[in-house]
């Protein structure tokens, strides 16, 4: 309910005071004389647009303030305790201040605050009508809420509400749960897949560096064969093979040794160096006869070097990641999630939610029709103290 209203150079007014009793209060007199100006005043500080053009011609600054009782509107108290704005003795001002050169700007209780908050707090205040701006009982949406303040089923709509709310909110999270234990599915079959696929490939940690050395041998088996042949050729099937010379070195010794000791141990570092190079000779045999050539190894190779680097690249870059995925996965697959119990208790509560909504959305419905009818009748009654008289057809029409 507003108490006061005070405007300074707003419109035509430079300054002007309203002071409004108990009850209903009406404004009149002739056109020009000023009521639709105290009515724009009044739109002003409930949060509608303000314009500079409003202000009064010479000044720069336009006030409009006003006091309203807020006993009757416990939502405006609640958004006045959000936004930590005091008030005292269930008393409100309000204030829009319009300046020439700056924004304009709004308070409540002096306590500057945005447009958007001012109208938080008038939405629920107070409602403008004209003869051609929006009027709440023309339009149907709002015939809900008229008939159940009448009916006063504002506690059951609530509740009603509340039910639905819990209602939709428990078969979201059903159906969510549906979909995890999809996504599970799909999750652990990826698992298994992976499990699979690298326990089959048996892989072991420095296998790829064993293989790659055999692949290098085969790979060069030719090679080595022939450099092998080589050494021996030189080493005694040669003429002037190195084994040859260093016998007849020993012989060409030997002869001279008797004629000086000094020479016997010179002739067994030789021999030595014989017996070495001869066993290094058998050395080299045995390894020219065991040098691979083996085309079906060197495939089988290359197909396994293969199945590695594509598992590398696949699950980290190294044998001992690939090992590690491994475990990672075992791990995951014995933590299963299962919701099926929780599923059933969602879907439980679901079925005994929408009974209850069924139930009670029944009971407003008879009594939304109980009320339509007494408030048919009080509306009619009403109309006829006007002067209105109504047809059947109005008295059908009549009705919310």
């Amino acid at each position: 309910m507003i108490k006061r209203l005070y405007i300074e150079n707003f419109a035509l007014v430079e300054k002007l005071e309203i002071d409004f009793e108990d009850g209903m209060n009406v404004l009149t007199g002739e056109t020009g004389a000023g009521k639709s100006i105290i009515v724009g005043a009044l739109a002003c500080i409930l949060g509608e647009k303000a314009d500079k053009d409003d202000i009064r011609s010479g000044a720069k600054l336009a006030i409009i303030e006003g006091d309203f009782l807020i006993d009757d509107f416990p939502e405006i108290v609640n958004r006045l305790h959000e936004l930590e704005i005091e008030y005292e003795n269930n008393l409100i001002t309000l204030r829009r201040e319009i300046a020439l050169t700056k924004s304009s700007k709004c308070f409540i209780n002096s306590r500057l605050i945005t447009l958007s908050q001012l109208k938080t707090i008038t939405n629920s205040l107070a409602e403008l009508f004209g003869q051609h701006s929006h009027q709440l009982l023309l339009d149907e949406k709002n015939h809900p809420a008229f008939l159940d303040r009448f009916a006063r089923l504002g506690d059951e709509v609530d509740t009603l509400r509340q039910l639905y709310y819990d209602w939709d909110s428990t078969k979201r999270e059903s159906a969510q749960l549906r979909e995890r234990i999809e996504i599970e599915k799909n999750e652990r079959e990826l698992l298994l897949f992976q499990k699979e696929e690298i326990e089959k490939a048996k892989i072991y940690p420095g296998e790829e560096e064993e293989l790659t050395s055999e692949k290098k041998i085969l790979d060069s088996s030719q090679l080595l064969g022939e450099k092998s042949l080589t050494i021996l050729n030189l080493l005694e099937q040669n003429e002037n093979s190195a084994l040859e010379t260093l016998n007849i070195c020993r012989k060409e010794l030997s002869g001279i040794a008797d004629l000086d000791e000094a020479l016997i141990k010179r002739a067994e570092l030789l021999n030595q160096a014989i017996i070495n190079l001869d066993e290094f000779r058998g050395e080299i045999e045995a390894y020219l006869s065991d040098i691979p050539n083996n085309p079906d190894r060197l495939e089988e190779i290359n197909l396994r070097l293969d199945e590695i680097y594509r598992l590398k690249k696949k699950y980290g870059g190294s044998e001992e990641s690939i090992l590690l995925t491994l475990e990672k996965i075992n791990e995951q697959l014995k933590h299963k999630i299962s919701v099926d119990e929780r599923i059933s208790l969602l879907e439980n509560e679901e079925i005994r939610l929408f009974k209850k909504f069924e139930t009670l959305a029944r009971d407003i419905s008879a009594a939304r029709t109980k009320a339509s009818l007494k408030l048919k009748e009080l509306v009619i009654k009403e109309l006829k103290k006007l002067g209105f008289h109504l047809d059947e057809r109005e008295h059908r029409a009549c009705s919310i």
